[in-house]
């Protein structure tokens, strides 16, 4: 396995896809300035979501432990260059696994928990669930224990083998080869 080029800039990368339809950039804005003094923390918006005033606020306040963009050509990078990720539970989650940086799922859709449990059992992430009363204090407990450099994940290797692609030519193959009987 190649050694990653890029150094671990931020403890912490926040991201929820193209578009942050539960609003919970605007949850966190109550959340991390009390842990901001003591983390350094990058959020992608996504191309869509809007920056609510409350990130601008606080982006101003926390100059060099916060920095806020709104898309990025090289996620990858981006996840490379952290120590922790925050997302929610659709295809970023199968980039912070291939890049064996370990995440927290919030689910944005009911169809996202499905590979959030899967991948709370790989070891790769914690599954937050859906945005309900108890999410804050999970988030908090999160941002606690990654100050205290306190997060167990046992990630494994090889979970994600390449060949997805393949697998799912050969299912639509051999579907198509049964309807032609």
């Amino acid at each position: 396995m190649r050694k990653s080029k890029f150094k671990k800039k931020y403890d912490l990368l926040i991201t929820f896809g193209g578009y942050d339809a539960n609003n919970l950039i605007e949850k966190l804005c109550d959340i991390l300035p009390k842990f901001l003094p003591k983390l350094k923390v990058k959020i992608i918006l996504g191309p869509i979501t809007k920056k609510p005033v409350c990130l601008k606020l606080m982006e101003n306040k926390f100059k060099s432990k916060l920095k806020v963009i709104n898309y990025t050509n090289n996620l990858r990078k981006e996840i490379l260059q952290s120590k922790f990720g925050l997302c929610s539970g659709g295809l970023t989650t199968y980039e912070f696994a291939s890049s064996k940086v370990p995440f927290a799922i919030i689910c944005q859709y009911s169809h996202q928990q499905l590979t959030a449990r899967e991948w709370e059992k790989q070891g790769h992430a914690f599954n937050f669930g859906h945005n309900d009363k108890n999410l804050t204090i999970k988030i908090k407990n999160l941002l606690s224990n990654l100050i205290k450099n306190e997060i167990k994940l046992s990630i494994k290797d090889n979970v994600i083998d390449g060949f997805g692609v393949k697998r799912v030519a050969d299912i639509i193959l051999e579907s198509y080869n049964k309807n032609q009987r």
